[in-house]
């Protein structure tokens, strides 16, 4: 399979992801506007420069910048892609594609502002800016459900399941897993056969589901159901945390018992350093790392085999941090976090951070 083309374009993208002195800068920049207009000279300029002229906002601006640039990128991997590689390409904008319908449905039970969360939704896949923004003026859950099936949406059915599930418990938690079931048992499908030049896209879904079995298992601990949940939860796919393993470790109470059993019984020897870091922290933070070691991964995967999907995977991970560590550092400068604090959250970026 030839990736030749894709690869080129992704490399030359690859090129405009900021660099560590530029991120210094950001970091030190004394106030939204200075951050602003250290990035009109970056590669994000031309996009913040026609945000600019349409929100008055300059934070809605940033904002819409941002998710310009990502949707851009999406769009290359999506049109560019050698033909057999597609359905690979499709399990990885599966993630986010799921990941819009969660905030869209966070906004809906919770009653956030819809504009607010407009700024956070990356069209992507089958969800294009007008269907996110129509299942945005949803009214209810029960209406985005509908809209879902009224287009015959794969996502409909699972987010269906969900929404029971939702009906019984009133947890958001219980309609977010089933769609990461449905994401997670699509992409496995997608990739179960790749081999050669798409052999990394196998790897990494089977990496997802090892770190969503591990994120099932740290927030549940010590909830009521917290046992029972689990185990019906657990994705198979994974090869790093075996079945028998999670089903016991999901009997688990305390969390620092939990963790120590994790990364005793984890066979990934890096996804037990970051289990060894992890005690004293928010869960938040347990699976920033690991999505960090995916993409430490997912680099050195690339220079190994640069002709494979490696390359592609490797980019989109690496452009989704650069975009979260941009909105967090926004998110600072409004509130006027220290530069200080704000490079201790930005650490998590790097999976070997203690």
């Amino acid at each position: 399979m030839d990736f030749g083309f894709l690869n080129a374009r992704v490399r030359a993208r690859r090129a405009r992801l900021l660099g560590g002195s530029v991120l210094d800068a950001l970091v030190e920049a004394p106030g939204l506007d200075a951050l602003i207009a250290l990035l009109g000279g970056s590669p994000y300029g031309p996009h913040l420069a026609s945000a600019m002229a349409r929100y008055g906002d300059p934070s809605e601006a940033l904002d819409a910048a941002l998710r310009a640039m990502l949707s851009d990128d999406l769009a290359v991997l999506d049109r560019d892609a050698p033909a057999g590689a597609r359905p690979c390409i499709g399990a990885l904008l599966s993630f986010r594609e799921a990941a819009n319908l969660k905030t869209i449905a966070r906004v809906l039970v919770k009653g956030g502002e819809r504009a607010a969360a407009a700024r956070l939704l990356v069209p992507a896949g089958s969800l294009d800016d007008r269907a996110l923004r129509r299942l945005l003026g949803a009214g209810d859950l029960d209406d985005m459900a509908a809209l879902l099936s009224s287009w015959g949406s794969p996502y409909a059915r699972p987010f269906r399941a969900g929404l029971e599930a939702f009906a019984r418990t009133g947890s958001l938690f219980d309609l977010e897993r089933e769609l990461d079931a449905f994401v997670l048992s699509r992409a496995r499908a997608a990739t179960a056969r790749a081999a050669g030049a798409l052999e990394e896209a196998r790897a990494t879904v089977e990496y997802l589901i090892d770190k969503t079995n591990i994120m099932t298992l740290v927030k549940l601990c010590g909830e009521t159901r917290g046992r029972e949940l689990a185990v019906s939860l657990f994705v198979e796919g994974g090869k790093r945390l075996l079945r028998g393993d999670y089903e016991e470790l999901a009997a688990e109470t305390r969390r620092d018992r939990l963790l120590d059993g994790l990364a005793s019984r984890v066979s990934d020897r890096h996804m037990r350093a970051v289990l060894d870091t992890a005690y004293g922290e928010e869960a938040i933070f347990l699976e920033e790392r690991l999505d960090a070691l995916l993409a430490w991964r997912l680099d050195r995967a690339s220079v190994v085999d640069p002709l494979g999907i490696a390359v592609p995977y490797a980019y989109m991970y690496a452009r989704t941090r650069e975009l979260k560590n941009l909105r967090l550092i926004a998110r600072a400068k409004i509130f006027a976090m220290p530069a200080r604090q704000l490079r201790r959250a930005l650490g998590v970026a790097d999976w070997r951070a203690v």
